[in-house]
């Protein structure tokens, strides 16, 4: 099966509208422009005064900054990745390293 590429009738439709353009379209149906502005200026204000509220509304625009993750092996243990780098120039066809110490 192709993937990727054109293929006939994938993509937006025509006349599809994009979710700002949505969310625009609802915040018209409910405040006028003048009210959008004063909302605006309260919230600015409102922002300068708290962190918290900063946090907020970033959030809210822009999503949650992505928290720590933990990853360890099946059963709680650490996750152990080995690496092996390969020099092509060396003459061993093989690809093994040639060292006796294991590898941390």
């Amino acid at each position: 099966m192709p993937r990727g590429g054109y293929r006939p009738g994938s993509g937006r439709k025509p006349g599809t509208v994009s979710k700002a353009a949505q969310l625009k379209r609802r915040f018209e149906d409910y405040f006028t422009e003048a009210e959008v502005k004063d909302l605006m200026a309260d919230l600015k204000n409102a922002m300068a005064r708290d962190p918290k509220l900063q946090i907020f509304v970033l959030e809210q625009l822009f999503g949650k900054a992505p928290q720590r993750l933990e990853v360890t092996g099946r059963d709680g243990s650490q996750l152990v990745v080995s690496m092996q780098y390969v020099n092509p120039d060396a003459g061993d066809a093989t690809g093994k390293d040639n060292h006796d110490t294991p590898h941390a």
